[in-house]
């Protein structure tokens, strides 16, 4: 399973609970010492690509830069059904790369959807966009979760 990455936007003290919380009840790593520590890693990591560290302390928040334009269109001119939530109008899948981007960012998606469901939802996309989405999916994804 992906490690969770935190939010846009949110507290670092709310994320390295929701990791903590979320890395127990997946059974993950063995101590609750080894948790933390992988919940710290995952916020440092984010904080090296964030494009704006607001606040300090555990109030501080990482602000992340987003794909502003998809083929030469603006998200906003987008039409709902490029988004593999169209509800949401969330994860734009345009081309190829944004295919992959979306199993990069899975960990910052609100709500508890299982990954393997996302994943299934995305390949089901990408086979409705043509073959070069669905070769943006990893092997080894389609391999563990089946998909062909």
């Amino acid at each position: 399973m992906p490690l969770p990455k935190p939010k846009d936007k949110e507290k670092k003290n709310d994320f390295v609970s929701r990791c903590i919380t979320d890395l127990t009840d997946k059974k993950e790593f063995k101590s609750q010492d080894q948790r933390i520590a992988v919940c710290y890693s995952q916020y440092k990591d984010a904080k090296a690509v964030a494009e704006e560290v607001i606040g300090s302390g555990d109030d501080e928040c990482l602000s992340f830069s987003y794909q502003k334009t998809y083929k030469g269109l603006k998200r906003s001119e987008l039409k709902d059904s490029d988004f593999l939530f169209p509800d949401k109008r969330s994860f734009p899948i345009v081309s190829p790369e944004d295919v992959r981007d979306a199993i990069n960012n899975f960990g910052r998606m609100s709500g508890d959807m299982p990954y393997e469901t996302f994943i299934k939802k995305l390949y089901n996309k990408a086979k409705s966009k043509g073959p070069e989405f669905v070769n943006a999916i990893p092997n080894s994804t389609r391999d563990k979760y089946k998909l062909s």
